[in-house]
């Protein structure tokens, strides 16, 4: 009885040791953006001439995001294919053929980023929903 007290007690020690020695499996920005994502919804907030517009555009569903490791970006959006390149500037912004959006949320579910166009006191901002 003794002898499995004690192989019982060296197993669950071993077990600690390598639960607690585990190393942490964060991503980076890039290793988390890479992939498939759903299109969920492209919200446009416009000021403009002291009045405020807003559209919410839901996506069909099919509708896809695909980020690459090779830089290319490829789109399935309204029966629409499009190819374009993307590129990462820090954890925060990313660009998508030439055009910078922040990066609002990102993590294994959603992916959130906008872009905002300001002209004196008038402004646009769009914000692209993905998720998995």
């Amino acid at each position: 009885m003794k002898k499995m007290t004690n192989a019982v007690s060296l197993v669950l020690l071993f077990t600690f040791f390598f639960v607690a020695c585990k190393k942490d499996d964060k991503k980076t920005t890039a290793e988390k953006i890479e992939g498939t994502w759903k299109i969920h919804s492209d919200v446009t907030h416009a000021f403009v001439n002291n009045v405020h517009y807003y559209d919410t555009t839901f996506a069909e569903p099919g509708s896809t995001i695909e980020f690459r490791k090779d830089g290319k970006v490829y789109s399935l959006y309204q029966n629409s294919k499009d190819t374009s390149t993307y590129s990462l500037s820090g954890d925060t912004k990313i660009i998508i053929d030439d055009e910078p959006y922040d990066i609002k949320t990102l993590n294994s579910n959603t992916f959130e980023i906008s872009s905002k166009e300001v002209q004196g006191q008038n402004y646009a901002e769009e914000i692209l929903k993905l998720v998995r």
